[in-house]
């Protein structure tokens, strides 16, 4: 399990240019419409962010008591 791990991280920052390890960050899979998909990547960009702060934003709104 810890070989495939290694293996998605190497695979995560090769993509993104990112190493998750040193950021903290993680990566998560939503599963959602081809249309929802659409209208977040188009607002993010209509906004000058990304769909990860989108939802960064909104665990600081929603999740922090």
């Amino acid at each position: 399990m810890a070989k495939r791990d290694n293996a998605l991280g190497r695979c995560d920052a090769a993509a993104t240019g990112h190493d998750t390890e040193q950021s903290g960050k993680t990566t998560i899979t939503l599963s959602i419409t081809e249309a929802d998909k659409l209208k977040v990547k188009v607002y993010a960009m209509a906004h000058k962010t990304t769909v990860s702060d989108l939802l960064h934003g909104w665990i600081q709104e929603k999740c922090e008591s």
